[in-house]
């Protein structure tokens, strides 16, 4: 565009007289620089092109810093699941949750694990295990053997837990406990005269004056009690004399013991609700007279060893002989395992073994912490505790540890006994410390 047509086209322009008059001016004078609006506009985008610059340089390299102090910070963070240790997990150490009744719980321990629940070691009674004795039972009539390979095993909520003083009101409702006093007593062919209650001790522990937990039939010459756990008990107030006479405190061989317990089942199965008896021996024990406590129980068995190995513990049949080798009283436990949490992976004896050695276990009957020596280890069995204070019932390995410098005058050996649980700790919130024992 010349001056010329320049000029013309500020003429066309909407623009005050004075305006126009200040830019024709501009235009006929040579000596003053026009700058055009294109140059203006291109000195505002080098001046922002510019400003961005800056912008970037500072910011990017401070924005970046702090990205690495949070990284560091991260990091310094103890992570919730830590890998290592047996079946990659390492359980919570002592002391590190907050978790009532419960050491070594941590609080940020996730609830579920591959989808099932976590769980909480917190056996409360100090009556668990095997009784302390001289001797062991090598030829166990347990159903799981240290030669089996278990990759899982189920674990089940205790539907009738007892609280801490020592009241169970969950479990078997009222009715449940008369109908069960019924069926026994309609088998055994007796009335009862009177019921009896056990009560849970009025208003003083929270409950109602009539809340119990145990109901009690006495008919002529037996008094049977239920319990709300599902433990039932005969007592003959008039021992009942066997065709085969075997005494708990002689030795006689494992036939004349078989013989009994059969005549016994025989006599008594209806009321047993056992379809597959299986005879355990496995409690009989050597008192320091050396006299043996044979015990005389049997339990439900199966072509599945899982289930053998629930019905060796949680039901069962205990036949109580007084000392002339008569029939005193049945114990019977059909405890109730309807809800189940699921079938946890379970660690192999030899990883239990492991966990033993590392101070993770709970003692029965000693305060003698492991030696760390597990050759002294004699036997294991893969077991749970059917306790009524027990939160859930869950797979343990039970080792019998030899004591060698304690026998008696007759040779025969005193252990100690240590329990490991035996889910894999990647699902336990906690795990036995060492001077968590029974005494």
């Amino acid at each position: 565009m010349n001056m010329n047509q320049y000029i013309n086209e500020l003429n066309s322009i909407q623009a005050s007289d004075s305006l126009k008059l200040k830019l024709k001016e501009l235009a006929n004078n040579p000596a003053i620089v026009y700058h055009k609006p294109k140059q203006s506009i291109s000195k505002i985008k080098i001046l922002s092109f510019a400003a961005m610059f800056l912008l970037v340089v500072v910011t990017v390299p401070t924005m970046l810093w702090l990205n690495n102090q949070n990284h560091i910070k991260d990091n310094a963070k103890p992570p919730s699941s830590i890998s290592g240790g047996i079946c990659g997990a390492v359980p919570p150490t002592s002391g590190s949750g907050d978790a009532e009744g419960s050491e070594g719980t941590s609080s940020t321990f996730p609830d579920f694990v591959d989808g099932l629940p976590t769980l909480t070691y917190v056996p409360d009674n100090p009556t668990l295990g095997t009784p302390f004795g001289f001797s062991l039972n090598k030829a166990t009539d347990h159903p799981w053997k240290p030669s089996v390979q278990l990759t899982t095993m189920p674990v089940f909520k205790n539907k009738a837990k007892t609280d801490g003083s020592g009241v169970t009101t969950s479990g078997l409702t009222d009715e449940q406990l008369q109908q069960k006093i019924d069926v026994i007593t309609k088998q055994l062919g007796v009335l009862p005269k009177k019921y009896e209650q056990i009560t849970c001790g009025g208003t003083d522990n929270g409950y109602k004056e009539d809340d119990f937990f145990e109901l009690t039939a006495i008919c002529d010459n037996v008094k049977i009690s239920v319990n709300r756990i599902g433990q039932i008990s005969i007592a003959f107030l008039k021992p009942i004399t066997l065709p085969y006479k075997v005494t708990p405190t002689q030795k006689y061989t494992r036939l004349d013991y078989e013989c009994t317990i059969d005549f016994l089942y025989g006599q008594y199965k209806n009321i047993l609700n056992i379809k597959n008896p299986q005879y355990n021996f496995d409690n009989s024990n050597y008192n320091e007279d050396d006299k043996c406590l044979t015990s005389l129980e049997i339990y439900e068995g199966s072509d599945n060893l899982t289930q053998t190995i629930l019905g060796y513990h949680f039901k069962t049949a205990h036949f109580s002989l007084n000392e002339n080798g008569e029939l005193s009283g049945i114990w019977i436990t059909e405890t109730d395992l309807s809800e189940k949490l699921g079938d946890y992976p379970i660690v192999s004896e030899d990883e239990a073994k492991q966990i033993l050695t590392q101070g993770n276990y709970k003692s029965w009957a000693t305060n003698e912490p492991f030696s760390g020596d597990i050759s002294l280890i004699e036997h294991t069995e893969l077991v749970y505790h059917n306790e009524r204070f027990e939160e859930n019932f869950m797979p343990l390995y039970r080792f019998y540890v030899k004591i060698p410098e304690v026998k008696n005058e007759n040779g025969l050996q005193a252990y100690n006994i240590y329990y490991v649980p035996a889910v894999e700790p990647r699902f336990m919130k906690n795990m036995p410390q060492p001077d968590m024992r029974f005494n």
